[in-house]
């Protein structure tokens, strides 16, 4: 009998994601539906008249973070629109970035936010508004139901507080259990909107923070240790601000000047920065993460119900009218203040229910691509091993180079049983990649 031979293919980093924002085409759609004159458009704009990218939320993905290239050919009120809409409608891709705007430019493996940016994009060239982009990638504006049940924002989860960090009154009706990176960008931006929360609901909200540094932000542990030393003297917050509003400067000299502009003893400020119990701090709160689902930054959860992203100010503050009604409930009912919280999660759950197996964003069953393998792609292992893994890569993307040391694993593992082919894909966003393409290939030479 003939020996079967299975070729993987390994797509890395942002190769899909890329691709199909740049090659898949958006539907062609006009207002009217099917058959409908697309110049019946040009009043459609509704109150977009005059807008600008300007005129949007801080905290909203701007088109800087977008790949260079991606709204050539619109109007600054064409972005406007896209920009809002994207901003706006929750991609159904079953990540953890909510928002189209948020994965398209966080996620370069989603297939799906590309499409639909691409969507909303043609829409907005043929004349549609903010308002009614978003209505079309909804469906028609129907009303979209949670993409994954660990989503639900009608699902309760138990968030204790234990010992982090609390900005707010320790009675508070609402409270926000915030889980951060002081790298991340879409922290910095939400931080604009948890100052907004405070300043709009005083002392109804309590905040508390959550370390949970992302393993490929180099800066974010050490800006974390920075934090709770800080802490340790009574200035975790003083500390917290400083870090967002220099985000880009986050180097150990910069974190000791911090410590000095605060008048901390700095030499007790270094050795709790380095000890046991700050270390075990964060490592405790990115373990809570994990179990709570929530491991992409930043994640809040609002008197135990999830929202996870840098949202707009309206998504948090219908969640807390809510929960505040909630609780002057259970307050009125004979609850004490002191207990309210612990009664609102008590009956919550401690992790994401599982996905049914046909959910959105539950895991796919296999397939098999045909593969053509050149005989100039640099292979790595025996001609006749039993399982083939054809990697598209690139030498400059942060997502690549993450998966080299499950590779590694993966040929400690298998040995002669597994042979690496290779592909280059330098993706035109990283102008460093090319270069290395060619030098890794004529070294192969």
């Amino acid at each position: 009998m003939e020996k079967t031979n299975w070729i993987v293919v390994l797509v890395v980093g942002a190769l899909v994601g890329f691709c199909v924002g740049h090659f898949t085409a958006g539907p062609s759609v006009t207002a009217g539906g099917p058959g409908a004159a697309p110049t019946a458009m040009a009043n459609n704009n509704g109150g977009d008249v005059g807008k600008t990218p300007a005129d949007l939320p801080a905290n909203f993905i701007k088109e800087s973070d977008f790949p260079p290239g991606t709204f050539a050919g619109l109007s600054e009120q064409q972005k406007y629109s896209v920009l809002k809409a994207t901003n706006e409608v929750n991609c159904d891709c079953g990540c953890q970035n909510d928002s189209v705007a948020k994965c398209r430019t966080h996620d370069p493996n989603c297939t799906t936010a590309p499409a639909k940016l691409t969507e909303a994009i043609n829409l907005a060239k043929q004349g549609l508004g903010a308002a009614q982009i978003e209505q079309r990638m909804k469906g028609g504006g129907q009303k979209q139901a949670p993409t994954r049940p660990s989503d639900d924002p009608t699902i309760v989860y138990k968030v204790p507080t234990l010992d982090s960090p609390v900005r707010g009154n320790a009675d508070a009706k609402v409270t926000i259990v915030e889980f951060s990176d002081f790298q991340c960008p879409f922290c910095s931006r939400a931080e604009g909107t948890v100052d907004q929360v405070r300043q709009t609901y005083g002392n109804d909200v309590r905040i508390i923070y959550k370390q949970n540094p992302l393993p490929f932000h180099p800066h974010a542990t050490p800006a974390a240790k920075a934090a709770l030393a800080a802490g340790e003297q009574g200035k975790f917050w003083e500390m917290h601000d400083l870090l967002f509003k220099n985000q880009q400067h986050l180097e150990e000299a910069d974190f000791e000047n911090y410590a000095k502009q605060l008048g901390l003893n700095v030499e007790k400020w270094k050795t709790d920065k380095e000890s046991d119990k700050v270390k075990q701090t964060i490592a405790r709160d990115q373990a809570l993460a994990q179990k709570l689902g929530a491991s992409g930054t930043p994640a809040f959860f609002i008197n135990g119900h999830k929202i996870v992203g840098a949202q707009p100010f309206e998504r948090f503050k219908s969640m807390i009218d809510e929960q505040k009604a909630v609780a002057e409930k259970k307050l009125s009912s004979g609850t004490k203040a002191s207990d309210l919280y612990a009664s609102l999660i008590a009956n919550g759950v401690e992790s994401p229910p599982a996905a049914p197996a046909n959910a959105p964003g539950a895991p796919a069953g296999p397939s098999v691509k045909k593969v053509d393998i050149a005989n100039f792609n640099p292979v790595r292992g025996p001609k006749t091993a039993p399982v083939t893994i054809v990697e598209w890569s690139d030498f400059q993307c942060p997502f690549c180079s993450r998966v080299e040391p499950t590779i590694k694993q993966v040929t400690d593992t298998y040995g002669n049983k597994v042979k690496f082919v290779w592909r280059n894909e330098p993706l035109p966003f990283h102008p460093h990649a090319m270069p290395a393409a060619k030098a890794a290939m004529a070294a192969g030479e």
